[in-house]
C-alpha cells in the first residue's frame, strides 16, 4: 500500500470537505427563502391565534404550506441529485488518474460512466438505505415537519408571533431553537453523508475494474475530537477487495476515507518513503498533527485548502499548530463548487494546480450571468440599470452575509472596533504583537476576506492578475457596509478592518451606523512612512500576487494623515489610538484619545505621521 497514495487521498478528502461545505451552503439559502415565504403566508392569515381557524381553514393552511415547502425541497433535491451524478463521474476519473499517476500504467480502466449507477445500487453503510430513498425520505420528512408545526400550533392556540418564533427561532437563542435551524442541521447531515457515499462508491467501483492492480483497501479516519468510536476502531484496518468490508460513510456525517492497497507484485513499496497519513489532531506517527502534515504539502495544495493568505501565515510561522488544530475542516475551510473540485484534481494528485482560466471563467459566467458585461468591476457587472443585483448574485450576497453571522450572539453592551491605516501599513501587527486584543463573539468584517467569496476575484488571483483586488473592491466594500449595519442593529460586537480614509463626513456617518445598537466605538489607526508602505506593497505582490496600485497607496496614506486629526477634533470615536510600525518587529504607541483627552506619547512620530499629507505625487492626482 502506497503512502504516496495516502497523501494524495488525504489531500483529496480536504478538498471534498470543502465541496460538502459548498453544497450545505446552497441549502442555507433555500432554507432562508422558505422561511421568508412561510412567515409571509402566516402573517397573511386573518386571525390572532391559530386555533381561531376552522378545521377546513386549517387544512387549507396545511395544503398551502405543503405546496410551498415541496417547491423548495424539489428544487434542492433535484440540484443535489444532479450534482451527485456529476460528482460520481469526477470521483471515478480522479481515482483512475491517481492510479495512473502512481503506477505509471496507461491502461487503467475508468468507470466514470457507471459510477453514479453504482452509487444508487450500493446501500449507504451508515444506515443501509439506498441513496435515492435516503434523499427522498429526508425531503418528505422536511415537508412533514413544517406541517406538524402548523397542526401543533393550531392545537396549542399559538399566536402568529409564537408560531413564527417556533419556525425561525428566538433572538435570545440566536435563532438556533427554531425549526429552520433544525432543518438546516438535518440537511447538512444528509448532504455530507450523500457526498461521502458517492465519493467512496465511485472510487471503489474503479478499484473493482482494476483488480489486476488493486487488491484491497485501507481505512483512514480523520482524527480529531469529533472522530467517532467506530471510525477510531476502523482506522488503519485493511480489507481484501474480493472479501468486501465497510465503506465510508460508516455513520451520518462520516469524514473517513479509504486508500487502495496495490498488488505487492508491482514493487511500489518504495513509494511509502516520506509519506504520511490522514490526521487532523491525531497522530500517525504519534506526534504528527494535521498542522504538521499540511506544512509538508506542496504550496499549491496548501493554497487550495486554506487560501493564499493563510498559506503564507502557515509557512511564515504566524499561525501556530494549536490555532490550526482548533480549526475544523468542514466548518472553516472555504466552500468548493463541483467545478472547482474538478479544477483542483491535479492539486490533490500532484500538489500543483492545473486551472484553465478560460474554463474557470466559463463556469463563473454560467453560474452568475452578468447584467452588464461591460461594467468596469464586479459591482457594475452584476447590477441592472436600476441598481438591482441579478437573482444569482443576490443569492451569493445572502450567503456571504449569512456566513459572517454564524455562531455570533447579540450582547447587552456591544463594542464596535475598527482599524484604520493605508495599504501595507502593518495593521495586523497590533494584534500579532499583543498591543490590541481581538473582540470575542464578534462579527469580523474584512473586505479582503469578503473578496475571497467572489469567484471573479479568485480566478484573477489564481492567475496572479494584479488587478484582482481592484476589480472586486467596490462589491466587497458594498457587502462590508451591509454586514456592518446588520451587526450594529443586532447589538453584536463587531470588528471592521478598513482604511478609514473615506473623508471626515463619511467617517462620521460610518461611526453613527456602527453605533446603531448602542456600541462603544473604539478605533486603532496604524501608520508607516509612505515610502516604506510602497516598498512593502511591491514585496507583497512579488510574494503573493496581490497588488494594490502604488498611486492608491500614496493617496490613502496622505488622506488618513489629514482625516485622523479632524476626527480627534470632532470626537468621532469613544476611544482612538495611533500606532507606528516603521521599526521592524516593533509597534509603538504614538497617540491616544480617551474620555475626551488626547495624549501624545511620541511627538516625533506624531509629526512624522502628519507630514504624510504631502506624500502624494503629481501623477497621483491625474
Amino acid at each position: 500500500m502506497s503512502k504516496g497514495i495516502t497523501d494524495i487521498l488525504t489531500r483529496h478528502q480536504v478538498l471534498l470537505e470543502r465541496y460538502k461545505t459548498g453544497k450545505a451552503k446552497d441549502y442555507t439559502f433555500f432554507n432562508a427563502r422558505l422561511q421568508s415565504d412561510l412567515v409571509s403566508k402566516a402573517n397573511s392569515l386573518k386571525v390572532d391565534t391559530l386555533n381561531q381557524l376552522t378545521k377546513k381553514e386549517l387544512r387549507g393552511v396545511v395544503t398551502t404550506f405543503t405546496k410551498v415547502t415541496k417547491q423548495y425541497q424539489k428544487q434542492i433535491t433535484e440540484d443535489l441529485t444532479n450534482d451527485l451524478r456529476e460528482l460520481a463521474k469526477e470521483e471515478a476519473l480522479f481515482e483512475a488518474a491517481t492510479l495512473k499517476n502512481v503506477t505509471k500504467n496507461a491502461g487503467i480502466k475508468s468507470v466514470a460512466g457507471k459510477a453514479f449507477a453504482a452509487s444508487l445500487a450500493v446501500p449507504i453503510s451508515a444506515n443501509g438505505a439506498l441513496l435515492e430513498s435516503f434523499v427522498k425520505g429526508w425531503s418528505n420528512h422536511s415537508i412533514e415537519q413544517v406541517n406538524g408545526l402548523v397542526r401543533n400550533g393550531w392545537k396549542e392556540g399559538l399566536t402568529l408571533n409564537q408560531f413564527t418564533q417556533r419556525l425561525r427561532g428566538t433572538k435570545a437563542n440566536n435563532f438556533k431553537d427554531g425549526l429552520v435551524n433544525l432543518r438546516q442541521r438535518q440537511a447538512e447531515a444528509v448532504i455530507r453523508t450523500s457526498v461521502q457515499h458517492v465519493s467512496a462508491t465511485s472510487r471503489a467501483t474503479t478499484w473493482e475494474a482494476n483488480k489486476d492492480i488493486v487488491v484491497g483497501y485501507k481505512w483512514v479516519s480523520t482524527l480529531d475530537q469529533r472522530t467517532t468510536e467506530v471510525c477510531r476502531g476502523l482506522d488503519g484496518r485493511q480489507f481484501k477487495l474480493d472479501e468486501g468490508g465497510p465503506q465510508p460513510p460508516i455513520h451520518i456525517g462520516c469524514r473517513s476515507t479509504t486508500v487502495p492497497v496495490l498488488d505487492p507484485k508491482l514493487g511500489l513499496d518504495s513509494l511509502d518513503e516520506g509519506g504520511t497519513r490522514s490526521s487532523l489532531k491525531g497522530a500517525v506517527p504519534a506526534n504528527e498533527t494535521y498542522y504538521d502534515w499540511l506544512k509538508k504539502q506542496p504550496k499549491g495544495f496548501q493554497e487550495a485548502a486554506i487560501g493564499k493568505g493563510k498559506t503564507k501565515l502557515l509557512n511564515d510561522g504566524v499561525l501556530t499548530g494549536k490555532q490550526f488544530a482548533n480549526a475544523s475542516l468542514d466548518k472553516n475551510f472555504k466552500p468548493f463548487t463541483l467545478a472547482e473540485l474538478k479544477a483542483n484534481r491535479d492539486v490533490a494528485i500532484k500538489g500543483v494546480p492545473a486551472i484553465s482560466p478560460l474554463t474557470g471563467q466559463a463556469a463563473i459566467n454560467k453560474k452568475y450571468p452578468k447584467a452588464n458585461p461591460k461594467g468596469i468591476d464586479t459591482l457594475e457587472q452584476f447590477q441592472t440599470s436600476k441598481g438591482v443585483f441579478t437573482p444569482e448574485r443576490q443569492l451569493l450576497h445572502d450567503q456571504i452575509v449569512e456566513d459572517f453571522f454564524k455562531d455570533v450572539k447579540p450582547v447587552k453592551n456591544p463594542i464596535a472596533r475598527m482599524t484604520g491605516g493605508g495599504p501595507a501599513s502593518g495593521k495586523s501587527s497590533i494584534f500579532t504583537q499583543g498591543k490590541v486584543k481581538s473582540i470575542k463573539n464578534a462579527v469580523n468584517i474584512d473586505s479582503d476576506e469578503i473578496k475571497k467569496y467572489l469567484p471573479e476575484y479568485n480566478l484573477k488571483n489564481a492567475a496572479n492578475d494584479a488587478t484582482a483586488a481592484a476589480f472586486a473592491h467596490e462589491e466587497s466594500s458594498y457587502l462590508s457596509k451591509i454586514i456592518m449595519e446588520k451587526a450594529a442593529r443586532n447589538k453584536n460586537n463587531l470588528f471592521l478592518d478598513g482604511t478609514g480614509d473615506s473623508g471626515i463626513d463619511k467617517l462620521i456617518k460610518k461611526a453613527k451606523k456602527m453605533r446603531l445598537g448602542g456600541q462603544k466605538l473604539v478605533a486603532d489607526y496604524v501608520t508607516v512612512d509612505t515610502a516604506e508602505a510602497v516598498r512593502r506593497n511591491v514585496k507583497r505582490f512579488e510574494d503573493s500576487g496581490r497588488m494594490v496600485p502604488n498611486k492608491y497607496v500614496r493617496k490613502t496614506h496622505a488622506e488618513i494623515s489629514k482625516i485622523l486629526p479632524e476626527a480627534l477634533e470632532r470626537d468621532v470615536f469613544d476611544e482612538v489610538t495611533l500606532w507606528d510600525t516603521n521599526t521592524k518587529d516593533l509597534t509603538i504607541k504614538v497617540m491616544d484619545r480617551k474620555n475626551g483627552v488626547t495624549t501624545i506619547y511620541d511627538e516625533g512620530l506624531w509629526q512624522r505621521f502628519l507630514r504624510k499629507t504631502g506624500d502624494v505625487l503629481p501623477e497621483d492626482l491625474e
